[in-house]
């Protein structure tokens, strides 16, 4: 599961690795926001199918592993 979740950080506390880091938790409180602003606004629009929300969902979520991944690959956290 380390690779969903960084369980053992690495000791190495270089620039890089900092950088990598910060962009992680930045990509993926922007996927959180993009969640709730996108749910809210369909919520409203009114004419959403429960698909609507699956599907962006999903594309929310996508957007979250990718800066997991690159934690994962650039740092090996």
């Amino acid at each position: 599961m380390n690779w969903l979740w960084p369980r053992k950080l690495t000791s190495d506390d270089r620039a890089w690795v900092r950088v990598v880091r910060v962009a992680h938790w930045c990509i993926l409180g922007f996927a959180v926001f993009g969640l709730i602003v996108t749910y809210l606004s369909l919520y409203e629009t009114g004419g959403a199918d429960l698909i609507a929300y699956f599907a962006v969902t999903f594309v929310w979520l996508a957007v979250a592993l990718f800066g997991r991944g690159l934690r994962y690959i650039l740092v090996r956290e």
